[in-house]
């Protein structure tokens, strides 16, 4: 029986097929993430667990991630609300930055930068519409990081 919130977001995690698609590549501690959505809560948590399973990366070690949003750029509130919390788990502590890359004509790009801006106050965030541009942001930042 569903007797608050929490009970609630464990069977919707549980229960629905996660709509959404996601590959993942690995190159130093630089992830990039491509993801096609529109994206529910339970395609949030199976992305989370995939970042969890990327063993070419050492976590404990400063790193960076870019997430490029294919097709739409639309979640729900109840994803978002992962988004935030996934932020404050172990696994993120040594994130220094973030890129979202939403290509033209991606839907949902500009209400969702400004849904996703405010989930990562105090962290480095940055959203841009090329790769290479969101890359070299990315690279500059860990370098700067690194450096002290």
């Amino acid at each position: 029986m569903i007797k608050d919130v929490d009970d609630w977001n464990f069977v919707m995690v549980s229960r629905f097929t996660p709509h959404g698609a996601l590959d993942l590549c690995v190159q130093g501690q630089t992830i990039y993430r491509y993801f096609e959505g529109p994206w529910n809560p339970e395609f949030v948590h199976q992305a989370q667990q995939r970042l969890e399973q990327v063993t070419e990366v050492d976590f404990s070690r400063p790193w960076v991630s870019m997430l490029v949003v294919r097709r739409s750029a639309l979640c729900s509130p109840q994803a978002l609300a992962m988004i935030k919390e996934d932020l404050a788990r172990p696994v993120n502590r040594q994130r220094v930055a973030t890129a979202w890359v939403y290509p033209p004509g991606t839907e949902g790009a500009a209400v969702m930068e400004i849904a996703l801006r405010p989930l990562y106050e105090g962290r480095l965030v940055e959203f841009f519409s090329v790769v290479a541009d969101a890359d070299v942001w990315l690279q500059s930042c860990l370098q700067a990081f690194i450096a002290g």
